[in-house]
């Protein structure tokens, strides 16, 4: 026997692995605290907590752990797989890549121990993902997809609902989003072709649905008016860029839970194509118009005028009827299930834009 005690050695003790995130979009928001919070699209960030099903707790990657950690949208971020967070590093060249071990100091008299707070890290900070408190009984917050209580979200609303919700025949938001292509993007070149910022345009969406102050614990502070559409200023230099306000409007278009022509007449219309002469398949398609409901009429011949007078600048933006239908057709028609003949169909989608156009005075004789 060895008289003594034991002598110190190593211990090594293999960590659990941290959860990586990784920023999807641009985002900020202002605390109730009044403390600037931003994460910018592609940044490495280390999830700490999950607060509720909404809001995670974070730090940015290489920060220190006493680094003071924040809130972001879960749906704003992704979780990186061990293997690809090589390609999305933002560690420093000069910092050590973490090989997932800690290592511990220990002898018989002093037995291993998890680590504590480090002098610079003051109690009643974060240091690990088992520390950092739960937020006692946090009501749940609804996801960016999902309507707020009483229908009051702007994308992903049925139609019908949002208009009698608003009191008018065309909802705000697409006549907010016409009217500012009409001031300052008919003779911008691909308007609604280019396509524009995506996180500025996700902004966009998420300021229109969900205006509201977020508390230093992830809940939310809801507003007393829901409706922020009302609110919003399009002419703001937030959103200067016509094509991010265009593509807000395609993105409104494609999140209705059924398009503008609805599912049970997709067949009609594209039967309707397959007439023989023109004057039928027009004589048709206004059949069939007419017997939309009353917020899907309004809203596509809205629409429709609308994109002839995008139509009538071709010679300067470049986009043709041609164009117009293949960037419109499968939003504003499309069959309820994924067709096996995508292309075919989409052709056909196309097509029957184009016929709403070239021949939007014969369909829609008058305004609703």
């Amino acid at each position: 026997m060895l008289a003594g005690r034991w002598h110190q050695g190593w211990q090594w003790r293999r960590a659990k692995p941290a959860v990586v995130l990784c920023a999807l979009y641009d985002y900020a928001y202002r605390a109730e605290d009044g403390r600037q919070v931003a994460m910018a699209a592609g940044e490495q960030l280390l999830l700490l907590h999950k607060a509720n099903e909404d809001w995670w707790q974070v730090r940015r990657a290489g920060e220190p752990h006493w680094a003071r950690p924040f809130f972001v949208p879960a749906t704003y971020v992704a979780e990186l797989d061990p293997g690809d967070t090589g390609r999305w590093s933002m560690r420093p060249p000069s910092q050590p890549e973490d090989t997932g071990l800690r290592q511990h100091r220990c002898s018989l008299e002093d037995p291993p121990q998890e680590a504590g707070p480090t002098p610079s890290s003051p109690a009643g900070r974060c240091t690990s993902t088992s520390t950092v408190p739960t937020p006692p009984a946090l009501p749940r917050c609804p996801s960016l997809q999902e309507p707020l209580a009483k229908g009051a979200g702007v994308f992903g609303c049925r139609l019908a609902a949002l208009c009698q919700r608003e009191g008018s025949a065309v909802p705000r938001f697409v006549r907010l989003c016409v009217e500012a292509v009409e001031e300052k993007g008919l003779d911008v070149d691909g308007i609604y072709r280019v396509n524009g910022s995506l996180s500025v345009i996700q902004k966009l969406r998420f300021t229109v649905d969900r205006e509201r102050a977020v508390t230093s614990d992830g809940r939310y502070v809801f507003p007393e008016q829901l409706s922020q559409e009302e609110r919003l200023n399009l002419a703001d230099p937030e959103w200067s860029d016509v094509h991010v306000v265009a593509g807000a409007l395609k993105l409104f278009l494609r999140e209705l839970p059924e398009p503008l022509v609805p599912y049970r007449l997709f067949g009609a219309f594209m039967d309707a194509l397959k007439l023989p002469g023109c004057q039928e398949q027009v004589k048709r398609v206004a059949e069939l118009v007419q017997s939309l409901p009353p917020a899907n009429y309004a809203t596509l011949r809205y629409l429709l005028a609308h994109l002839c007078r995008v139509m009538e600048r071709a010679d300067v933006n470049r986009m043709t009827c041609h164009n117009i239908g293949i960037v419109f057709g499968p939003t504003l028609l499309r069959p309820e299930r994924e067709p096996g003949s995508l292309a075919a169909d989409v052709a056909q989608q196309s097509q029957a834009v184009e016929l709403l156009l070239a021949h939007f005075d014969c369909i829609f004789p008058t305004p609703p």
